[in-house]
C-alpha cells in the first residue's frame, strides 16, 4: 500500500494512543512521518516500529503550549522530512496548523485532521486541494480507519 508515498505527515501525540496507531497506519501506506509529543521515550518507540517499514521518521518533543517550541519543532521536521502535507492534531493546536499551512498551500494538497469528543464529522475545503476535518472521538481502530479512508 503506498498512497501516500511521497508525501509527510506530522502527528501531534505521536507516541501513544491513537496518534501512535494513525502514524503507524500513514506509514504503512507510504508517508514519511514526524512525530510531535512531551515524551521522548514514546516517541522513539513509534520511530523504531515506522523505521521498520523502511520511512523517513523524526521524533521531535514540543510543549504544546508554546507556540514558539512548535514552530520550532515543525520546522525541525520540514527540515529533516520535507514541507509537510498531512497533520493529524487531535490536539487543534493552532500554531502547528499555522506552521504547517503555508507546506499545504505551496503543494496545492493537504489534510489538516483534528477530533472532537462528541463532534460530527465534517470535511471543508480552506483552500484548492486543501482540506480541513474534524473527526468524532471513536475506538482507536475505528477512528484510524476513518482517517485512512479519507486520506487514500
Amino acid at each position: 500500500m503506498s498512497d501516500l508515498a511521497g508525501r509527510v505527515a506530522l502527528v501531534v501525540n505521536g507516541g501513544r494512543g491513537a496518534g501512535a496507531e494513525i502514524a503507524l497506519a500513514l506509514a504503512e501506506a507510504g508517508a514519511d512521518v514526524a512525530l510531535l509529543g512531551r515524551e521522548s521515550c514514546e516517541l522513539t518507540a513509534v520511530a523504531t516500529m515506522i523505521r521498520l517499514q523502511r520511512r523517513g521518521v523524526l521524533g521531535v518533543t514540543a510543549d504544546f503550549t508554546d507556540a514558539g517550541e512548535v514552530a520550532e519543532a515543525v520546522e525541525t521536521a520540514r527540515e529533516a522530512l520535507g514541507p509537510i502535507t498531512i497533520l493529524l492534531d487531535p490536539l487543534g493546536v493552532a500554531a502547528t496548523r499555522d506552521a504547517v499551512l503555508p507546506d499545504m498551500l505551496e503543494a496545492g494538497w493537504g489534510y489538516i485532521i483534528t477530533i472532537a469528543m462528541g463532534a460530527s464529522t465534517n470535511t471543508d475545503a480552506i483552500a484548492p486541494g486543501v482540506r480541513a476535518m474534524t473527526l468524532t472521538l471513536e475506538p482507536q481502530a475505528t477512528l484510524t480507519a476513518r482517517v485512512m479512508a479519507h486520506l487514500t
